[in-house]
């Protein structure tokens, strides 16, 4: 029963962590650059543990400036 208590809060947290990073404020408001090789391992990442949540990084900008 931790272990799934465990998994699902790390799920969560590394969700808010790539959300927040990568998808606010790299994508968003361009706070930093990054080489391709970083860019798309926090992409990919990103993807994995939003799932169906996921959205493309240019489409979550556009959103969130609106």
């Amino acid at each position: 029963m931790i272990a799934i208590i465990t998994f699902f809060l790390c799920h969560w947290f590394f969700s808010l962590f790539f959300h927040s990073f990568f998808l606010h404020r790299y994508a968003s408001h361009q706070m930093y650059t990054t080489t391709k090789g970083w860019e798309k391992t926090f992409y990919l990442m990103t993807l994995f543990v939003q799932g169906s949540s996921f959205l493309l990084p240019r489409s979550y900008a556009v959103i969130h400036r609106m």
